[in-house]
């Protein structure tokens, strides 16, 4: 199977993943050490696109007019219901374990001694204190 996304000048195969804007590939020097990157050309892809000799991963939208603002896809108020709880309760965690924390530090200082599990409990009470408003 032939790669779509070659680079005819260094003769390798292009790629993409994680959070990469487009496809590339590094420029190595004799060593073997990355010393830059070589980005696909868009026009070399628009030219692959237009030819038909690819095909688009994702539905093409078309071309916006003139003073036209692209359109977005709009969270509902159940998404970011959703998206805010999540936030809240990693907030919440947080804060309990700050508690915690503040709490072994301060026994700590005092010269008592502290053990792991008095920590955590520190921890979980004071999170279902924050979530619940009780012990």
């Amino acid at each position: 199977m032939a790669n779509e996304h070659w680079c005819s000048i260094h003769q390798q195969p292009f790629f993409k993943k994680g959070n990469m804007k487009g496809y590339a590939h590094p420029i190595k020097n004799e060593a073997g050490d990355t010393t830059g990157w070589c980005n696909e050309d868009a026009r070399e892809l628009k030219e692959k696109l237009d030819s038909g000799e690819i095909k688009p991963t994702k539905p093409v939208s078309p071309p916006l007019q003139q003073g036209e603002e692209p359109m977005e896809e709009k969270m509902t108020k159940s998404d970011w219901e959703e998206r805010n709880k999540a936030t809240r309760k990693s907030i919440e965690r947080q804060k309990a374990l700050d508690c915690a924390v503040n709490f072994a530090v301060a026994k700590i200082q005092a010269g008592q001694d502290i053990k792991a599990d008095a920590v955590e409990k520190v921890a979980v009470i004071f999170e279902n204190y924050i979530e619940f408003g009780v012990k």
